[in-house]
């Protein structure tokens, strides 16, 4: 074999070197001395060797699946995985913990800044791994023999841009499906976890115990008023007369019990009334002439003949329409109510908030009564002031609540107190035909209830106490975790990865560690200023002979100067581009 023949067989084969036909002792002597046997020995595959004629480096294509294995990009996917993990123990950790107990050496660092730093490591690893995906994928097109040129330009095109993966249009591929969904994702994951967790306001319930200074007894002999053997009307005692100056301005009605801080739901028990009501209906008749009641309300009592009770009566019409008000007579319904309030030990459901009392509404049929009392007979005194223990809170209840409307079909009403105004829910100028009262009795019952319990603490000593089961109810902010919209951001992040898997479909038929680097590339395509290296050198390797060489892209010199091309040379024979120069 001729020197040449050897030279170029050697170059062409480009296998490694044990795999390079013996060379003749004729073509040895052409060796640089400094090429010894010993030399020889030390290289050993997959390391490249020169051969003695300044060939490029011989290095063995060896594909394989644990040789070739994307380990790197093994690791970011990993590493997606574990963020995916923390990111559900995130959300599963915070829901329902309050606010206050996410701190770091007393700074308070919500659930959603590590969702934000762990899903921007997520999608950093996406990105990596889809550069990898679209390396592999773009080495393993350009092995196929039915591969244009193009195919590799829009392989790249898609996997470096989000817009040329969704303008590929009948070239859409698996690069650039990979492409897209990374852009909507790593855009679309981070609002989805947002809205995966928030803070909120829930109230807790606790069962515990309160102690109340609250005396369970009936009020004190004389409590409430005052009157005297030659009038009808009885005055408020000093401490009664704070009670209803208190009730009308809808001051707080505050208590002492053991822990003022929070809300608890409670029942107490103290000196009430027990109502017992009968009712009836009766048919009634408004005629054109004199005035007749159309409500009423009374309250009446006298606590020296019976100490402990006193009545409401209240009496209110429906209404009835007519088509010939003028005429005719109103023909309604009258709904008579008789209630008799008796002093009684009674439970009083409630809510305490920071000290102070909110009574809970009760309805008629809702008695909370424990034990009737029936109390001696108030004393008399002939021309002096008699003391009542119930006798204010009749005298405050008739002021308050005594009311009463009259008129005819074909007059207005006239109407005296408040509630005769306050509970008319139709009322025609022409007359009172159609006319209709609401019950108030509920109402008034209420305040009743309230201006006795106002009593009941104000005749406690501070020694009376009792305690009484509740439950503390407070409100706190946590977190909640909404599933929903992180599944949905999860079940995004896979599909994600899923897609960027298929880029390494394939990955073991390379025989060597690729990237898309302009040098690899440009050597692929032999590009004359890579001649000095391997084709199936990695990038690294490339880079260690011709890495200091340098060079500029313009005009070969040695060109003609009509149809010159440009290229990337070396400077001593390439010049600028010039300017309105046409080029090849």
């Amino acid at each position: 074999m001729t020197h040449e023949a050897t030279k170029n067989y050697a170059y062409n084969s480009q296998v490694p070197y044990e795999d390079v036909s013996p060379i003749d002792d004729a073509a040895s002597n052409h060796f640089p001395q400094s090429y010894s046997q010993a030399s020889r020995e030390k290289s050993t595959e997959p390391r490249p060797r020169q051969d003695p004629f300044g060939n490029p480096k011989s290095i063995a294509w060896q594909p394989g699946v644990f040789r070739r294995f994307p380990w790197m990009s093994l690791g970011g996917l990993v590493l997606a995985v574990l963020g995916i993990i923390a990111m559900t123990l995130v959300l599963v950790t915070a829901n329902g913990k309050p606010i206050d107990s996410w701190a770091i050496r007393g700074h308070n660092i919500s659930p959603t800044v590590f969702l934000s730093l762990i899903v921007g490591i997520v999608n950093g690893c996406i990105r990596f791994i889809m550069g990898d995906g679209v390396n592999i994928s773009w080495w393993l097109k350009s092995l196929d023999s039915n591969t244009v040129i193009a195919d590799l330009h829009r392989y790249w095109s898609a996997g470096t841009s989000a817009f040329a993966a969704m303008t590929c249009g009948r070239h859409f591929n698996r690069v650039a499906l990979a492409s897209f969904l990374s852009f909507i994702i790593t855009i679309a994951d981070g609002p989805l976890l947002q809205r995966a967790i928030s803070p909120i306001d829930r109230t807790y319930n606790v069962n515990t115990t309160i102690a109340a200074q609250l005396a369970p007894g009936p009020l004190p002999s004389g409590f409430t008023g005052i009157t005297s053997d030659h009038i009808e009307d009885y005055f408020p005692t000093p401490q009664f007369h704070k009670i209803i100056t208190d009730y009308q301005s809808r001051a707080p009605i505050g208590l002492m019990y053991n822990n003022t801080k929070g809300s608890y739901n409670t029942m107490l028990e103290g000196a009430g009334f027990d109502i017992a009501c009968n009712d009836s209906i009766i048919p009634w008749t408004v005629g054109q002439g004199n005035f007749q009641n159309m409500m009423w309300l009374n309250v009446t009592g006298d606590p020296i003949e019976d100490s402990g009770a006193f009545t409401i009566d209240c009496d209110t019409t429906n209404g009835t329409s007519n088509p010939d008000i003028k005429s005719d007579n109103c023909n309604t319904f009258l709904y008579e109510k008789h209630c008799t309030l008796r002093v009684a030990k009674v439970r009083y459901p409630m809510t305490l908030t920071n000290g102070t009392v909110s009574l809970a509404r009760q309805l008629q049929a809702d008695n909370q009564t424990i034990q009737m009392q029936y109390p001696p007979a108030e004393d008399t005194f002939i021309g002096g002031t008699n003391p009542s223990t119930i006798g204010g809170i009749l005298q405050a209840a008739a002021d308050l609540w005594t009311s009463k409307s009259q008129g005819s079909i074909t007059s207005a009403d006239m109407t005296t107190g408040f509630v005769g105004h306050a509970y008319n829910l139709k009322k025609n100028d022409l007359g009172e035909c159609d006319a209709v009262w609401q019950d108030p009795t509920e109402d008034i019952f209420n305040g009743i209830r309230e201006i006795m319990f106002c009593s009941a603490i104000n005749a406690s000593a501070s020694t009376s106490s009792q305690l009484a089961p509740a439950t503390r109810a407070y409100s706190q902010t946590v977190y909640e975790s909404h599933m929903a919209w992180y599944c949905a951001a999860l079940a995004a992040m896979l599909l994600n990865l899923l897609c960027l898997l298929a880029l390494f479909l394939g990955y073991w038929k390379l025989g060597r560690w690729t990237s898309l680097s302009p040098v690899e590339t440009a050597k692929a395509f032999e590009a004359p200023l890579l001649v000095g290296c391997s084709g199936n050198a990695a990038v690294g390797g490339m880079l260690k002979n011709v890495g200091a060489t340098r060079m500029v892209y313009g005009e070969h010199m040695g060109d003609s100067v009509v149809g010159s091309a440009l290229r990337i040379g070396d400077p001593s024979v390439t010049t600028l581009p010039r300017k309105k120069m046409a080029y090849a």
